[in-house]
């Protein structure tokens, strides 16, 4: 039957030869574009001196990570945190307030990432939460080759993508988007991010009440080295006015220069002034 067809049929023929030299080439040049990572394909709910980390705790040190792939590890309360923080070997600003370490997991698979959640609560109330993901500091990575859809989405309230400079690299990105965050959907959500779930559940058992709506703020920074997205989640006050929006709208653009900073590793106590860490919550 193949010898009838390859006498009978050129258009099948060509398509058959086309077929094995296209196979040949990309097993002889296989292509070497960075992809994005898969954590960040995903709706976010998406490094190099750690040594300058500061907060309120006793100990100075980044946090130690269970060594088991993809587990996840739920700390007790700590002391709190102020200042700068130690993420995935980068160094994270946090806005004003007590933080603490509320989860933190190691995700496997080709491109292993570290993932970070922070909490900050007044009261029995939740004021502020923090996710950061990153490429753990040991693998190889680069950051993606087109923006992120996190920074493109279509809910977004708004946001800013920083233009490149002559002379960057393509895999060099920043940007930042504010979008509104429905948590009972994110925590019910049987496919959503499971850190995520687990670190409520554990503000649940502390009695800790959550707000039904969040703003998120989702920044992300990339290089030829690696990547960081961070997620600051604040309360969506069901009273703000198109005036307020605009005050977190300038703070969100204020705060991404010391995120920025962090990501590049020259992020210093200095560079934290009252004006850049007080979020208008």
């Amino acid at each position: 039957m193949i010898r009838r067809l390859w006498r009978r049929a050129p258009a099948w023929r060509f398509c058959l030869i086309t077929a094995v030299a296209l196979t040949a080439l990309t097993a002889m040049f296989p292509p070497a574009v960075p992809h994005l990572p898969s954590f960040l394909q995903k709706h976010p709910e998406a490094g190099n001196a750690a040594d300058l980390a500061h907060y309120s705790a006793p100990s100075h040190e980044a946090p130690t990570l269970p060594a088991d792939s993809g587990m996840i590890h739920m700390p007790p309360p700590d002391a709190g945190r102020q200042g700068i923080v130690p993420v995935s070997g980068r160094l994270l600003p946090l806005p004003a307030g007590t933080w603490h370490e509320l989860a933190l997991a190691r995700l496997g698979g080709p491109e292993p990432k570290q993932v970070t959640v922070l909490d900050r609560i007044d009261g029995n109330h939740l004021v502020g939460l923090i996710v950061s993901v990153a490429p753990t500091p040991q693998v190889a990575s680069a950051g993606p080759v087109r923006i992120p859809p996190s920074c493109i989405d279509p809910e977004r309230i708004a946001g800013h993508i920083t233009t490149a400079e002559p002379g960057d690299s393509p895999l060099t990105h920043q940007c930042w988007s504010l979008l509104p965050i429905d948590m009972k959907q994110a925590v019910s959500d049987k496919g959503g991010n499971e850190l995520l779930q687990r670190g409520m559940a554990r503000l649940g058992e502390r009695n800790i009440a959550v707000p039904d709506q969040m703003l998120m703020l989702s920044y992300f920074s990339s290089d030829d080295n690696g990547w960081l997205m961070t997620s600051v989640y604040l309360p969506d006050h069901p009273g703000y006015l198109p005036g307020a929006l605009h005050r977190i709208q300038d703070w969100a653009q204020r705060f991404s220069v010391p995120i920025q900073k962090g990501f590049t590793g020259t992020l210093t106590e200095a560079d934290l002034t009252p004006a850049i860490i007080r979020d208008p919550t």
